[in-house]
């Protein structure tokens, strides 16, 4: 679905790093690693067109164009004053998959429906991540990007996305990747890139 080869990134911090070479294919896949070792800027990479030509210094992207990716950012704030249902509607205008049953169901698992009334920028750290972690699964993008998708929630939506991961691991349309620091338990990973 995805192969990058002999891709050699500058990370913000100005560090480059060695050429790295994967194929992230349908399933759940992991990209590990210690802090500032590249994993969110790998991400970025795979999902934004203009970070590709800023960060890659070498080597190629083959498969998907980031317009078929969705990255679950928290820090991107450029969303910040949109209510979280104005956001959602805003992703099912760019995904053509979108699905508002599955976000219909995924706002509940992840008990989203008290903050649904608030804007971005009003939610704790969780709850901004849920929201964008429901709108990727609901999405229907062929590749999912979630950068430390466990952060800062409670166990019951770590446990619904655990169950999503254990659902995707046996599909054969969509690639999950996750940046994180181990593996999420019980789900078997198709492809693990290791930054250290």
């Amino acid at each position: 679905m995805l192969e990058l080869q002999g891709l050699v990134l500058q990370l913000p911090s100005g560090v480059v790093r060695p050429a790295l070479s994967a194929t992230f294919s349908a399933g759940v896949s992991l990209v590990c690693g210690d802090e500032g070792t590249g994993k969110t800027t790998l991400l970025r990479v795979l999902a934004d067109a203009s970070v590709q030509r800023a960060a890659v210094l070498a080597g190629s992207i083959l498969g998907l164009a980031p317009s078929q990716v969705f990255l679950v950012d928290p820090t991107d704030r450029s969303f910040d004053q949109m209510g979280v249902r104005d956001y959602w509607q805003a992703q099912a205008q760019r995904y053509p998959t979108w699905r508002e049953e599955v976000l219909h169901d995924t706002a509940q698992a992840l008990d989203l429906v008290p903050h649904m009334a608030k804007s971005l920028f009003m939610l704790s750290t969780g709850a901004r991540r849920k929201v964008m972690l429901a709108a990727s699964i609901a999405s229907g993008a062929p590749l999912v990007l979630w950068d430390q998708p466990f952060a800062s929630l409670d166990l019951a939506s770590v446990r619904a996305l655990h169950g999503v991961l254990q659902q995707a691991q046996d599909q054969d349309q969509r690639a999950f990747v996750l940046a994180d620091y181990v593996p999420p338990e019980g789900v078997s990973l198709r492809t693990t890139v290791n930054l250290d």
